[in-house]
């Protein structure tokens, strides 16, 4: 079994992350992964990619875009990170029963020269800014949908605000959220689903503070399933969710960061401990629960599907699939005998060859009797 670990500029998170695997499980090779160049038949050596980085460097996406054919487990999956999308996982979120700000989604200001007015045919301007900041309230924040983190968020009291931090926007595509007046604030980093840290975080200077008893504890496991029940829904292995706190009641602000920063100095020596342990251990898990089975099928009408096949057992694993539970008390319905299809084609052809000579014998006889 082998992990391979895809690394950007962070230094100490993978070193220690590697260290802590290798104490974890001596049966699993981990190292840093080292490419020059990827063939269309390569077949990827590891079982499991821990990818922080092909967000930024498209060979690296592409690189484990193409290792998935080989059923190598990626976290977090590449066909995820990089389409985030803040206003609609904050609607996924609102219907699975999360608390959000109120939000609305806004056209950009401005476009590339190759789109026209004909392109925006179905655009309404002037845009009603005016009744899009009376139904999320002031004070609200505009910010990008794409982005992570907070660049180009804004805050805005009045309706001439609004209009100036919108002007400054160009080509991005914006949201205007209701900024929630929070009295605590933490940042949850969600590993595998079921493992939630849940840190007390400033987003203003962007530090998180180590404080045990910050959440009360039915708070506190509140936050920790709403977190999980996101991350999970969106598909992510690792991910930060921030959750506003407004007298007791969570609100999730920040969606889905799906590769925070987890260098020693960010995170602080407590927090960063925690990171690197629930990481190794989840990423162990993964490797052991071997590969995925990729199959190609080819529907009716063309295309083609690529279906994957979640081995979720470990290897040699005996545990049998549960037992689905029986509707009703209808008896099954007794099963037609099977027919022997090759058996019924002769059956027919020779039918159809029996009337074949049928008919020609009628119509010899007809001859016969017309030349006579």
């Amino acid at each position: 079994m082998k992990i391979g670990l895809l690394v950007g500029m962070e230094d100490t998170f993978p070193n220690a992350l590697q260290e802590r695997m290798e104490e974890r499980a001596a049966d699993i090779t981990v190292e840093v992964i080292a490419l020059e160049g990827t063939e269309l038949d390569d077949l990827c050596e590891y079982d499991v990619i821990f990818d922080r980085i092909s967000h930024e460097v498209g060979y690296y996406r592409s690189y484990v875009r193409h290792a998935r054919l080989s059923g190598v487990r990626v976290v977090n999956d590449p066909f995820l990170v990089g389409s985030d999308d803040r206003f609609f996982d904050a609607a996924f979120a609102e219907r699975l029963g999360v608390s959000v700000p109120r939000t609305v989604l806004l056209p950009q200001k401005s476009y590339p020269d190759t789109i026209t007015s004909a392109s925006l045919r179905n655009l309404i301007w002037p845009v009603p800014f005016d009744r899009h900041l009376e139904a999320v309230g002031t004070p609200a924040l505009l910010r990008p949908v794409g982005s992570r983190g907070w660049r180009l968020a804004t805050r805005i009291s009045s309706l001439d605000d609004l209009m100036t931090a919108y002007d400054r926007t160009g080509t991005e595509t914006m949201m205007l959220q209701e900024a929630v007046p929070w009295s605590r604030y933490v940042r949850c980093i969600v590993v595998g689903g079921d493992r939630v840290i849940v840190a007390r975080y400033d987003p203003e200077y962007r530090q998180y503070l180590e404080d045990p008893d910050y959440l009360e504890p039915l708070l506190e496991e509140r936050i920790v399933r709403d977190a999980a029940v996101v991350a999970g829904a969106l598909g992510y292995g690792i991910c930060a969710i921030e959750f506003a706190i407004v007298e007791d009641k969570p609100y999730a602000v920040e969606f889905v960061n799906p590769v925070p920063d987890f260098e020693r100095s960010i995170l602080t020596p407590f927090w960063f401990e925690k990171v690197v342990e629930a990481t190794a251990g989840y990423l162990v898990e993964l490797a052991r629960a071997g590969r995925e089975t990729i199959e190609l099928k080819k529907p009716r009408g063309g295309g083609l599907i690529a279906s994957v096949t979640d081995l979720s057992l470990p290897r040699g694993s005996d545990r049998k699939s549960p037992v689905k539970k029986k509707a009703g008390t209808k008896k099954p319905a007794a099963k037609k005998p099977a027919v022997n299809r090759s058996s019924a084609k002769k059956k027919a052809t020779k039918k159809k060859v029996a009337k074949k000579k049928v008919a020609k014998k009628k119509v010899a006889k007809k001859k016969t009797r017309n030349t006579r």
